[in-house]
């Protein structure tokens, strides 16, 4: 993290490869590469990791809209581009394609300089997009890494270096530990989101006030673009978390692991969204899978916290409250 807070922890990530991922590696292992996309949840850090290595390496920062749109924001001697923000190109577009075919017309026009890609992973189409990507790669290569969490010794540093606001980190850190939001706290924004919640540098003394907060924070939405695609859509925080506490139901009530917007054959691990009850009455599924609330792995969504987490309690109280008749009750 960087900025207000004055302090940058150099991140790690890791490659998707055929078999699975990669080990951890700091990001600037990746120097070499002439193209990669970095993935990762809102909050997450891509901004800082881009703007850092860019400055590193002597390359060229830019977002994704002004790369399109700016012909002066780009300098046409630059021979790697790290071009952020991909998704809010995405969030204001009524097709997911055009925003990224402009970016590749962009580089083919500059003759295909080496760039770097930064992207929400929940904006990012898979195999679909990495092979348009790699069609405008120097060498036809492409590589999908995904920024790494924050480690518990990095959280740690982060919360010591603030110290007029977490007065003592490690009553912090323990009560964390305590109330099991310590997963949370791994995204570098919303660990400064429970920072700034935190009464007098302390969580709240009980569980469920602490997931009420956590609940709230990850629903929110801090970018401005997508704040603003989002009321294009009527959509609302509290209904976001409604609509989160469904579809967690929904994962509940299938004893399933993540929800998938397409379907998945004979894949009982996965819901897709398509297949859910009118009574759930989910209306903004998109939007509510693309939030903080859930974490993105490929194409599918799961839930941040896969262990008791406010998204859960939520649930719970979602089931009752909607009087869900379970184990084949009323059929």
């Amino acid at each position: 993290m960087s900025g207000a807070n004055s302090l940058y922890i150099p991140r790690r990530a890791t490659a998707r490869l055929v078999d699975g991922r990669s080990a951890p590696m700091p990001l600037s292992e990746w120097r070499s590469k002439s193209a990669y996309i970095l993935l990762a949840d809102p909050g997450a850090g891509k901004t800082d990791a881009f703007r850092t290595e860019a400055t590193a390496t002597g390359a060229s920062y830019v977002t994704a809209r002004d790369f399109v749109s700016l012909r002066s924001s780009v300098p046409v001697t630059a021979s790697t581009f790290f071009i952020d923000a991909l998704d809010e190109m995405r969030a204001g577009s009524p097709t997911p394609n055009e925003p990224l075919d402009a970016v590749r017309r962009r580089l083919d026009e500059l003759d295909r300089p080496r760039f770097r890609i930064a992207c929400r992973e929940a904006d990012w189409i898979g195999a679909v997009d990495a092979d348009a990507m790699r069609a405008v790669s120097p060498n036809g290569e492409l590589v999908e890494l995904r920024l790494e969490p924050l480690s518990e010794s990095e959280i740690r540093t982060l919360l010591r270096h603030w110290r007029e606001r977490v007065p003592d980190a490690d009553a912090f850190w323990d009560a964390a530990e305590r109330q099991h939001i310590t997963a949370l706290l791994s995204n570098p924004l919303i660990l400064d989101l429970m920072v700034d919640a935190a009464r007098n540098g302390a969580l709240p003394e009980t569980r469920g006030e602490t997931y009420r907060l956590a609940c709230e924070r990850l629903a929110s939405e801090r970018n401005q673009k997508h704040r603003a695609a989002r009321r294009s859509a009527s959509v609302t925080t509290n209904e976001l978390r409604e609509d989160a506490a469904s579809l967690c139901a929904m994962l509940l009530l299938a004893g399933a692991q993540a929800l998938t917007y397409e379907s998945v054959g004979e894949d009982l691990t996965d819901v897709p969204v398509e297949s859910f009850p009118k009574e759930f009455g989910v209306r903004f599924a998109e939007a509510a899978l693309a939030c903080k609330l859930f974490v993105a792995d490929g194409e599918r969504r799961l839930p941040r916290h896969h262990r008791v987490e406010a998204l859960y309690l939520n649930t719970l109280r979602r089931l009752r409250q909607r009087d869900i008749q379970l184990c084949g009750q009323g059929d």
